[in-house]
């Protein structure tokens, strides 16, 4: 709790007392004045001390020595925290504490009374939990609580509270049925005042614009209005003008004032006093509340803590940035993230401009505010049936600040918190990094064991040496880590600073196996390696600070209960499939269920039907026999109750028999599409030699020649050999030691099968294929034609698509010429004849000029329904200039598909197709083939499909244009169309204005400004008073004042230029390079002197020093003392004779 509170002299001052038999303080409000020696206070002297409750006796105590000589302008709060039923009275001291103005929160946990905790409260703050869990989560709700608390009065009667949620989602918001577009919010606008009188005009008019258009009344968007500069003023609360009348009666009131740029004493006054209850505020029943900032320049106090207790406390902020603001600071304060959050405006005359852009950013705000719960509802239905191996590689280096560890810890405990952990469920794993690399845990901890384990992390403080530590957290997706070989591997890299070596190639190895990386980077990280690590921007997240963790925590675990990679194939989705089943003597009984089980998740995984897979099945022992045709069965359920009554022949195994029986499945009789281009494929599962191997490898052959795919699966005793025999390929073969290892191949091998299944695509199309030369290996060249020819392959039904190919490098070369073979053997056999130029410069810009010869029909070719398109390889680098060439070709009606290998710029990408649909990149050659869906569903989309749609409507009852229809029509567009970020324009066919002209005018501009790009119309055949349809015009550029009639010459090209003045907005361009450093800015303020910190661990012993050199000889000494006589000696020998 001490943790969740802003602790100081001028804001919350703590005392801490235990209770048992008589209390113990264990300090008091002024004995510390910062946080951490509160913390290191609790951490080494609170201890338990034992003996019977008597809480009234401690409230009692309390109210004569904590809060008998307090202040009385100060906020006087008691929280106690008990455990069990007092055994003294509680009611009469609780009671007294109250009336002298102390609010009092009561908690309880485990045998605690609720009652009691009622009699002991201010109404309604007494909660009760059933674990010491479910306390430490509503800890986080503390600063909250007690801000309701202490804007309750004693004559305010209010309704009975819950506990905030400790969930990672709010309830779900009050709805009221009379509110436009059911929209409700509590919205407060933060204002600066020092601005000249002049420039306090466009604010009013900016003001009365954007609260125009909401719909202000009591039970909808409630406005409140602050305005500041050496000290904030409130003009409205949020509850005192809740009519639209009165509120601008109120902003007209706005008058500049001088004085000095307090932005954070606004935030907190805005906080403390307009974000209340008392004020208005609705946020305990689930509305959402926003604040935006007005202002023009820096702010000349802190932001930073006053930002930050403003968006604890669950308001979203946005903010307006005119002229000199500091955008930098700004983007402190605003919500993340901050690019889409700050409207940036260049002078005050162009802030009215500005009013429909902010007016689209808090209406989609509030909408997704709204549908959050049920959002958040199914976010957590998603999870709950989550599997992932999940790895945490932590930065542990000495850039970061012991207390941004604390955060990033923090953050992955919050992370695994909202995870169901289990052996069938998520798990998680932690590796920390620096100059070396240290496991924490593996894949196979509990919950509680993961929270804990983390918390007792302790930073390395080394180097940064990411792709080190890459390579050695790849071991822990392994089997022999715990990892499971079925389930999705993640691995999320926390980082703030740039590698000190290569993180390309480790990265792309994980990506390669399979590994989804997302990539965090705080403050100091290289975003451009980031990108490399994650291999897409999309998995990368580049945050200015470490509290902004928490803001994109929702984002990763959407991201790791998404069940599936980003480009993967999700259903088996347009398939003739046949098993091949062994039923011989050693497969025996429980074996054969496994398989049985085998079977079954592949038919779950596809989209059954006759419009999409059918399946077939024959099992085999010494002889073969039908199972089900083709067109037996149409409904998943009754192929799975065939398959699971199903019993085990017994015998013998002749595969090559049953390959035999199996061809005639694959007719027209007997449910085949073949002649429709839907693939063919057959799976052999065997678990033994062939006893007719001698016939297998020719009867495989022919069913291959005749384009059948043949999936060859190996179980024990099985022969290698005889099932790349029967598969011809190494990619279409599996074998496993044990029947128990069918299971873990059931991912890889649905997820190939989806790649082999193709949607059916009915479009006819010119299709040129064009190879950049300059940017296809030669060793590569036969994969890139592998992956052509089996492109085709999903999208040729019949002539309904015509190819070409070419080549470039400096030149253009043709390969074949549109439509230049007889079948489509020759066809594939064009392209794998096909070999590279070489030498010579790369000009993309050229081969898309010349490329255009290619394309036969006429320019009017969509009264044709033919769609031209192009699909280039390329790596987008030229010697040239070729976006200009890229829009011609486009401009001409090519629809232009781009695919990249390796590390290639989007950009680059994006300025040939202009569509980020149609560009596609991967890693690795080989990773093509799981393209080919990909780009077989954008390929085959049909251009032309909305003219077709055109085609059928009729009209069965006449329309008029007057003020009603157009707001039945803008009803609808806002409801089908993103308009935040697409421009949307109105195209009216019509016979004349059934309204009054001027009513449509209002009308017509009161969608402008809701926004609205653009309304032209097109007047029909025998229309009167032409020139009145002008009136309602707007967004046609140039042609403001030319009218548009049905039998205008080229109408249909200009509306097309119309409706091209404007442009979309371009997609987000990378980071740059540094700028150059700023010149020096003067001195700070000399901050207060900080608290004492805790003494430091003691260090450990050293080593024994080497020995020292041996000393000089001293001088001779002086003669010492005589002795005394020494002893007597022995007796001597006995002398000769």
């Amino acid at each position: 709790m001490i943790n969740n509170l802003p602790i100081g002299p001028n804001k919350y001052r703590l005392a801490l007392v235990q209770y048992s038999d008589d209390i113990h303080v264990e300090f008091q409000l002024d004995d510390f004045r910062g946080k951490n020696p509160m913390l290191n206070h609790v951490k080494k002297t609170f201890s338990f001390r034992g003996g019977s409750l008597r809480t009234g006796n401690a409230i009692q105590k309390i109210h004569k020595t904590i809060f008998k000589a307090l202040r009385r302008d100060r906020h006087q709060v008691l929280i106690i925290i008990t455990s069990g039923v007092s055994q003294d009275d509680v009611e009469g001291p609780a009671t007294l504490m109250r009336e002298d103005g102390v609010k009092i929160i009561a908690l309880g946990m485990l045998s605690a009374s609720e009652q009691e905790l009622k009699s002991m409260a201010t109404h309604p703050f007494s909660y009760h939990f059933d674990t010491l869990k479910d306390l430490q989560k509503f800890s986080s709700n503390i600063l909250s609580v007690i801000e309701s608390a202490v804007a309750i009065y004693e004559n305010l009667v209010i309704s009975t509270a819950t506990p905030p949620s400790t969930t990672y989602a709010h309830s779900m918001p009050i709805k009221v049925a009379d509110c436009s577009d059911d929209l409700i919010a509590d919205v407060v606008f933060v204002v600066d005042e020092a601005v000249p009188p002049t420039n306090s005009e466009y604010i009013v008019s900016f003001l009365q614009n954007t609260t125009t258009s909401l719909d202000v009344q009591k039970s909808c968007i409630r406005i409140g209005l602050v305005t500041y500069s050496n000290e904030p003023r409130v003009l409205s609360q949020l509850n005192t003008e809740t009519e639209i009348k009165d509120l601008i009666f109120k902003i007209k009131s706005f008058s500049p004032r001088e004085g000095e740029a307090k932005l954070g004493a606004a935030l907190n006054f805005t906080r403390e006093i307009i974000f209340t209850e008392s004020a208005g505020s609705r946020r305990k029943e689930g509305v959402e509340q926003i604040a935006t900032l007005i202002t023009h320049r820096p702010s000349e106090d802190s932001v930073t803590e006053a930002s930050s207790l403003l968006l604890q406390k669950g308001v979203t902020v946005f903010a307006i940035s005119i002229e000199g603001a500091n955008i930098t600071q700004l983007g402190g304060v605003v919500s993340y993230p901050p690019n889409r959050n700050i409207i940036k405006v260049d002078h005050f005359s162009n802030l009215a401009d500005k009013s429909k852009i902010f007016e689209k950013k808090l209406f989609k705000h509030i909408h997704m505010y709204f549908a959050e719960a049920e959002r958040t509802e199914e976010f957590r239905s998603a999870c709950e049936k989550m599997k992932a191996d999940v790895m945490f590689l932590v930065d542990s280096s000495g850039s970061i600040r012991h207390q941004d560890f604390e955060k990033m810890k923090k953050f992955m405990q919050e992370l695994v918190d909202k995870c169901s952990v289990g052996l069938d469920e998520v798990q998680f794993g932690v590796v920390q990094f620096s100059s070396t690399n240290k496991e924490e845990f593996q894949l196979n901890s509990s919950k509680d064991y993961i929270i804990n384990a983390i918390g007792n992390m302790a930073q390395m403080q080394q180097n940064t040496y990411t792709g080190k530590a890459l390579q050695f957290v790849s071991d822990y997706f392994k089997p022999a880590k715990r990892a499971r070989p079925s389930v999705n591997k993640i691995l999320i890299l926390l980082t703030d600073g740039e590698a000190h070596d290569n993180v390309r190639e480790p990265a792309s190895a994980l990506r390669k196996e399979g590994v989804i990386i997302y990539s965090i980077g705080i403050t100091g990280a290289n975003v451009t390696q980031l990108v490399e690590i994650s291999g897409t921007p999309n998995n990368m997240f580049y945050l200015k600070d470490y509290d902004v963790l928490k803001y994109i925590e929702k984002d990763i675990m959407f991201r790791i209960c998404s069940p599936y990679k980003l480009d993967e194939c999700k259903r088996i989705n347009r398939l003739d499939l046949v098993f091949v089943i062994d039923s011989s003597s050693s497969i025996g009984e429980t074996n054969y269920i496994l398989m049985s089980n085998f079977i079954i998740g592949i038919v779950n995984k596809s989209d059954v039907g006759k419009e999409h897979v059918q399946f077939g099945a024959v099992k085999y022992s010494n002889n073969p026999e039908i199972m089900f045709k083709l067109n037996t069965y149409s409904k998943r359920s009754d192929i799975i109750k065939f398959i699971q009554d199903n019993t085990l022949l017994k015998g013998d195994t002749y595969t090559a028999k049953a390959l035999q029986l199996s061809k005639s499945l694959l007719t027209k009789e007997n449910g085949s599409r073949i002649h429709q281009g839907v693939p063919q494929v057959l799976m052999v599962i065997t678990d033994g030699e062939s006893h007719d191997r001698a016939i297998l490898d020719s009867t495989s052959n022919e069913l291959r020649k005749k384009g059948t795919i043949i999936y060859a699966i190996g179980i024990k005793d099985a022969n290698r050999e005889e099932l790349e025999i029967m598969a011809g390929s190494k990619d279409y073969w599996f074998y496993m030691p044990s029947f128990e290892g069918l299971e873990d191949i059931t991912t890889n091998l649905s997820n190939q099968l989806c790649i082999d299944s193709r949607p059916e695509c009915d479009i006819e199309a010119e299709l040129v294929i064009l190879a950049d030369s300059r940017s296809i290996p030669d060793k590569e060249l036969k994969g890139v034609k592998d992956f052509v020819i089996n492109l085709l392959k999903s999208i040729i039904n019949k002539d309904n698509i015509l190819v070409g190919m070419a080549q470039f490098s400096n030149t253009l070369q043709e390969v074949f010429q549109l439509g230049s073979y007889q079948n489509l053997p020759e066809l594939y056999s064009k392209i794998t004849n096909m070999s590279l130029i070489t030498g010579g410069s790369t000009l993309i810009g050229r081969a898309l000029r010349e490329v255009k010869t290619f394309f036969k029909t006429s320019k009017q070719r969509v009264a044709r329904s033919v769609n031209q398109k192009l699909l280039i390889f390329t790596d987008g680098k030229s010697d040239d200039e070729f976006p200009q060439a890229a829009k011609n070709l486009r401009d001409e009606g090519v629809e232009i598909h781009a695919i990249a290998v390796g590390n290639v710029t989007d950009s680059k990408l994006l300025q040939i197709t202009n569509s980020p649909s149609r560009k596609y990149k991967v890693d690795h050659y080989s990773d093509l083939k799981t393209l080919v869906n990909h780009v077989n569903k954008e390929i085959c989309k049909e251009t032309t499909e909305a003219i077709t749609e055109l085609r059928n409507i009729v009209v069965n009852r006449p329309s008029h244009l007057n003020t009603d229809f157009l707001d039945a029509i803008w009803n609808l567009v806002k409801n089908v169309t993103d308009i935040e970020n697409r421009n949307t324009v109105l195209l009216l066919f019509s016979d004349g204005l059934d309204d009054n002209i001027i009513a449509l005018g209002q009308k017509s501009e009161e969608l402008r400004i809701q926004g609205l790009d653009g309304l032209i119309t097109v007047a029909l055949e025998g229309a009167k008073y032409i020139d009145q349809l002008q009136h309602i015009e707007f967004g046609k550029g140039f042609g403001y004042n030319t009218q548009l009639s049905i039998d205008t010459e080229n109408v249909a090209m200009r509306l097309f230029q119309y409706m091209g003045t404007t442009g979309f907005e371009g997609h987000p361009g990378y980071p740059g390079d540094d700028g150059d450093p700023g010149p020096r800015g003067t001195s700070g303020i000399q901050g207060k002197q900080g608290d004492i910190g805790e003494c430091g661990i003691r260090g450990q012993k050293g080593e024994d020093g080497a020995d020292g050199v041996d000393g000089i000889h001293g001088e001779e000494g002086n003669t010492g003392p005589k002795g005394p006589p020494g002893d007597l000696g022995p007796k001597g020998f006995q002398g000769d004779n």
